[in-house]
């Protein structure tokens, strides 16, 4: 999983990392539930933005928001 990659580089002191690993390991998690945690951590939410928008993932179209960062990662 892509945010494994992140969270690795620095974990989230506030929990969210944690929360983030619940919800994207249960079969019937929403793209919605990721969102909703992402947005928890603001720190979190710039690298997820960051990498969606990085050479490795390019697109025609930045990814603005953590939803569309989140689904083009894979999320």
């Amino acid at each position: 999983l892509t945010f494994g990659r992140v969270l690795e580089a620095k974990a989230s002191p506030n929990g969210v990392g944690l929360a983030l690993l619940q919800v994207t390991q249960k079969h019937d998690a929403s793209i919605d539930e990721v969102v909703h945690v992402l947005q928890a951590d603001p720190t979190l939410t710039g690298r997820i933005l960051k990498m969606a928008n990085s050479a490795a993932f390019a697109a025609t179209q930045p990814a603005s928001t953590v939803r569309a960062a989140a689904m083009r990662l894979g999320a």
